[in-house]
């Protein structure tokens, strides 16, 4: 027992080591092997999704809810699906989802009609160079005069 006490510590320290030492193999270029200047590779930026659209709206009203799709500087206009899900509180199992129309330049909006007053939420669901991202945003409605 005393033996495997104090085998696991060196153990588990010879793997650290190990994997310590792989990674500085791996970053460790020459010049020659890096061509250059090393860049990072875009497409190992995280996508981003900024939701915009109204917080406050009234009952009946039409309006607009946008997603702007980005991949570090770069605007993604080719999103391999971008969908709005629109809920009522505590009513998500009846949510509605609306497929977002490409707007050019990264951007992808919906319309949409909230009928009964109350809290609802609007999230896109955006998938784009093997990435999935899902902002969500809260909207009150307001009963129309």
């Amino acid at each position: 027992m005393k033996k495997i006490k104090l085998f696991l510590p060196l153990f588990v320290l010879m793997l650290v080591l190990a994997a310590c030492g792989d990674q500085e193999s791996h970053e460790g270029h020459s010049e020659d092997e890096s061509h250059g200047d090393h860049e990072e590779d875009p497409s190992m930026e995280a996508l981003e999704v900024k939701l915009n659209g109204p917080e406050e709206v009234k009952q009946g009203e039409t309006v607009t809810f946008k997603a702007m799709v980005t991949q570090g500087k770069e605007h993604v206009a080719d999103a391999d699906e971008v969908t709005f899900e629109v809920w009522k509180e505590g009513t998500k199992d009846d949510s509605q989802m609306i497929e977002a129309s490409n707007d050019g330049e990264g951007m992808y909006s919906i319309e949409t009609t909230f009928d009964e007053e109350g809290t609802y939420f609007v999230q896109s669901h955006v998938t784009a160079r093997s990435m999935h991202t899902m902002p969500k945003q809260q909207v009150t409605v307001a009963k129309s005069e």
